[in-house]
């Protein structure tokens, strides 16, 4: 008898183990780019909140505190009548577009705009395309 009561307290024991796991890893959030932590410190006066931040700094300073701070988003830049297009995933930059030039022809003439004014929107959906490819 104690034996069969015993068998029935350890599967209760196991289940119950079993539906507690299941419980907490169902009720977690996942975890986005706009959660995860930098890992260093911010530079003063420069944040990353979520939704559309204007920058002030030149380009090749903006992109990067981008690349530091390891965001996620898209990098509108305008100067004048131009605008152009930057894309960022985790601070690396995959895709620029600028009427109908795309990569680095896109990028090498972006950086030529003076002044330019940025602007991040970390929630704008990304591209699939990948033109710029990061070299070691």
């Amino acid at each position: 008898m104690f034996t069969q009561q015993s068998a029935l307290i350890e599967i209760g024991l196991g289940a119950a183990a079993i539906l507690t796991l299941l419980i907490y890893l169902v009720g977690r959030r996942p975890r986005t780019a706009r959660q995860l932590p930098s890992r260093r410190p911010r530079q003063e006066g420069f944040s990353l909140s979520a939704g559309r931040v204007p920058i002030d700094a030149p380009l090749p300073e903006t992109m990067n505190m981008l690349s530091r701070d390891r965001a996620s988003g898209t990098l509108r830049v305008t100067s004048g009548e131009q605008a152009a297009s930057l894309y960022f995933v985790f601070g690396q930059l995959f895709h620029a577009e600028k009427d109908n030039l795309e990569g680095e022809d896109a990028l090498r003439e972006v950086l030529t705009w003076r002044p330019v004014i940025s602007t991040l929107d970390r929630r704008s959906a990304l591209p699939a395309k990948e033109t710029i490819k990061k070299t070691a």
